[in-house]
């Protein structure tokens, strides 16, 4: 909370003086805290947009989208604050223009798991959660993006296994391409639509409540432990 409230004592009134002065701040987290979203994202997390209402995220997940268009440009220490962080980069890194070789995509794989050491560092309670870069409808560019996101699978799995990485089969035709029915006027092959968009909000949605589900049954579960077999007792 000190992130967001800041609080004093004012001055005491001319004349008076006083040896102390005692600042008592009374302050209550809400519940849905636990469920608030940083997304850092590319263009094609434009229209997710955050807050109450048609078309937005609803008010039981309150949060904010941060661009990044490239890896490079994550910026950890917007990350302080957010107890679910949603790294959603790659994209333009990917395409066919940019990838020199499988040198370059080491190298951004590299860069990615720098910023996730950093962000763990100023964030270490926050849940993470790296979503893969979605295939588009570019089988030229789908090559790289296959070849990085199982670099970062792997990555992930030997450095940060803590670190979510979700499934997006979901996004995919029966050719293993984005699904033309979740771009842009069908016609995009990047980006998605209204339909698109939807469907990643319920992603995101979906991930918040297993990993808080996940915690629940951690602490329950190490409540009754403790309760079987109380300190001290042998």
């Amino acid at each position: 909370s000190q992130n967001w409230f800041k609080h004093g004592v004012p001055q005491p009134p001319a004349g008076e003086d006083f040896e102390q002065r005692v600042s008592i701040t009374l302050r209550c987290v809400s519940n849905v805290s636990e469920r608030s979203i940083l997304l850092i994202g590319d263009s094609n997390t434009k229209e997710v947009v955050f807050g109450t209402g048609s078309g937005k995220v609803g008010a039981s997940y309150p949060g904010k989208r941060v661009k990044s268009s490239k890896v490079e440009n994550i910026d950890p220490a917007q990350c302080v604050g957010y107890q679910n962080i949603f790294l959603h980069c790659g994209t333009n890194d990917l395409r066919c223009e940019y990838v020199t070789g499988r040198d370059y995509i080491h190298k951004l794989v590299g860069t990615l798991q720098a910023k996730l050491s950093d962000i763990k560092k100023l964030c270490p309670d926050a849940c993470i959660f790296v979503v893969p870069v979605l295939p588009t409808r570019n089988r030229a560019m789908n090559q790289h993006i296959v070849y990085y996101n199982n670099l970062v699978c792997r990555m992930l799995t030997h450095h940060f296994p803590d670190v979510w990485f979700e499934g997006i089969y979901s996004f995919l035709d029966k050719q293993g391409l984005l699904d033309a029915k979740l771009t842009r006027d069908g016609k995009d092959d990047i980006h998605l639509g209204p339909i698109g968009i939807a469907l990643y909000v319920s992603l995101m949605k979906r991930c918040v409540f297993r990993r808080l589900r996940l915690r629940q049954y951690s602490n329950a579960a190490q409540g009754l432990a403790h309760v079987m077999d109380p300190p001290g007792d042998t």
